[in-house]
């Protein structure tokens, strides 16, 4: 689990050093330093597969984390970043998940905690690694309290399953499909969902 904590760090910079690449940056970093395939020569017959192998377009990355005893993920595309746990200050009369607000390089910040908008029951466990995940929006940044950081894996748009019909309409709302990577079951977040905040 830690080597996968160690990718996270990879893909998606912390807020450390002001001069760290920006995920697109790195993807495309990759994308230069991945093998090219072999040229198609007049002739010759395409190799047999059982299976078409997966273009760029079909891999997605997500980061996945802890929320109490549950697993989840964001795309690594809707991530600008993990912050430490940092100083976040009460603002009154909001909604029970939203924590407060908090300093981004001098910008305010909304923060929320993950598992009450999910509306996850804390399991009362003291979590150490606790992190924030800054949240790309339309209107500005989100940041989203979240337990701990598992790690980033790289799966195909068609390994994403449908939601658990059992959940509730108001989560299911939530959650984009499932990965099962590694005997582990994934709930993948609408970031959409997450960022769209009636406060009125």
């Amino acid at each position: 689990m830690r080597d996968e904590a160690d990718d996270a760090q990879k893909a998606i910079p912390e807020n450390k050093q002001a001069d760290k690449p920006s995920v697109p940056e790195i993807a495309e970093k990759e994308s230069r330093s991945a093998p090219q395939p072999e040229a198609d020569v007049p002739g010759k017959p395409a190799p047999k597969t059982d299976k078409q192998a997966d273009t760029p377009e079909d891999i997605i990355e997500i980061l996945t984390f802890q929320l109490g005893v549950e697993e989840f993920a964001f795309r690594v595309s809707d991530i600008e970043e993990i912050l430490n746990l940092q100083q976040i200050t009460p603002v009154p009369r909001m909604p029970d998940y939203i924590l407060g607000i908090t300093s981004l390089r001098g910008k305010v910040m909304p923060v929320i905690d993950l598992k009450k908008r999910l509306l996850i029951a804390d399991d009362g466990a003291a979590y150490t690694r606790k992190k924030i995940l800054t949240l790309k929006g339309d209107v500005g940044h989100l940041g989203a309290v979240i337990d701990k950081i598992n790690g980033v894996i790289r799966v195909a748009s068609p390994e994403i399953g449908e939601p658990p019909a059992h959940l509730a309409e108001a989560e299911m709302a939530f959650i984009e499909g499932v990965v099962l990577h590694d005997n582990r079951f994934i709930s993948v977040i609408r970031v959409g969902k997450v960022l769209d905040m009636n406060l009125k």
